[in-house]
């Protein structure tokens, strides 16, 4: 199976950039795609994808936070408002089946940025632990309800687990990793590079630490035009 996640913020405005995104996604083929921060433009909803729910405010109107695309995708039966940014899907690949949990983590001003979240008065590392706790809550639950499938959690984490912490946060470095080895999930492109080259990536394709990988990334960068400020990455499992 090969998964690729990206977020498209960068180009969210722009009609010109959101068709070179779209095109430097068609050039890498993959069995599931986790999108995050969605254009207006692709927050529509088509068969062969699952969206969070189309709520978040955008400059051109409603936007979803999350993506997922994949052949035969059927969303999971679990509500997930606007402040869990994220969606959860089924799809079946080489007749195994996969449960996807696609995400998006507080970035650091999210407390003061998105006033969905419910973060007002709330330190970043708090609101951090908030959100992620109640992701944990619903994977733990869409596994308990699905014990068979193959679990893949993807998406913008906006926090590395490797490399330099700069303009990052080590309480959230450590409960993200600790959430990780508690679900038996390891990341696995987490050593690649983000889109700034300084840091390691905060898009991460987390799965089972049993599986083998090999993880690639995707540059933003086409043409010395910069798509994204985020990286792509591309785990074949």
């Amino acid at each position: 199976m090969r998964i690729l996640t990206w977020n498209l913020d960068h180009g969210r405005h722009d009609p010109a950039v959101i068709e070179k995104q779209q095109r430097l996604l068609a050039s890498h083929p993959n069995d599931a795609c986790v999108l995050t921060e969605v254009p207006m433009s692709m927050s529509n909803e088509d068969a062969g994808r699952v969206l969070s729910p189309v709520e978040r405010p955008g400059k051109l109107g409603p936007e979803a936070w999350v993506r997922i695309d994949a052949d035969g995708v059927e969303p999971c039966a679990i509500e997930l408002p606007l402040k869990r940014m994220a969606a959860a899907a089924r799809a079946t690949v080489g007749g195994e089946p996969f449960l996807v949990y696609g995400s998006v983590l507080p970035w650091r001003s999210a407390n003061t940025q998105a006033d969905y979240l419910e973060g007002v008065g709330m330190s970043p590392d708090d609101l951090f632990a908030r959100v992620l706790g109640e992701q944990i809550r619903d994977i733990r639950a869409l596994r308990a309800e699905h014990p068979a499938d193959t679990f893949i959690w993807a998406g913008d984490f906006n926090q590395p687990l490797s490399g330099t912490n700069a303009g990052f946060s080590n309480p959230q470095r450590q409960i993200l990793q600790s959430a990780l080895d508690d679900l038996g999930l390891i990341a696995w492109n987490e050593h690649l590079d983000h889109a700034n080259g300084e840091s390691h990536a905060i898009d991460l394709i987390c799965g089972p630490k049993d599986r083998a990988a090999h993880a690639e990334r995707i540059d933003p960068v086409v043409d010395g035009f910069a798509l994204s400020d985020h990286a792509g990455y591309l785990v074949q499992i």
